[in-house]
């Protein structure tokens, strides 16, 4: 039993990278990675937007009252700014819908949109 214990307890502490917290994860984002890169390090995102040549990719994880929202911003496929925000909540990030604002994309970013 107490053999159990210890095991348990041991597995406890150590954390592969994979169970890293979004936060953590999230700083490992450079401007310059492709989405490819994006997601074998944060994994699929919860949604995805796109405008023109411009991409938003969301993540969101749930604490205590509280969701952490990420939103990985791409333009020709590279990352070029990430923007996150916390909001008051009740309900899990499964549960909500988030709006993808392509104003927070910084200014000296161009999109550019073509017709086909």
């Amino acid at each position: 039993m107490r053999l159990l214990a210890l095991c348990i307890v041991a597995g406890l502490f150590a954390s592969p990278a994979s169970s890293a917290s979004l936060k953590d994860r999230l700083d490992q984002v450079e401007p310059g990675m492709q989405k490819s890169d994006v997601i074998d390090l944060l994994g699929k995102p919860r949604s995805r937007s796109f405008r023109g040549s411009a991409e938003a990719l969301q993540y969101c994880s749930t604490g205590a009252f509280t969701n952490s929202l990420a939103t990985i911003w791409l333009v020709r496929g590279a990352v070029v700014s990430l923007t996150t925000s916390k909001e008051r909540s009740n309900a899990s990030c499964s549960s909500q819908l988030f709006e993808v604002f392509f104003g927070q994309i910084p200014p000296d970013v161009r999109i550019e949109i073509e017709k086909r």
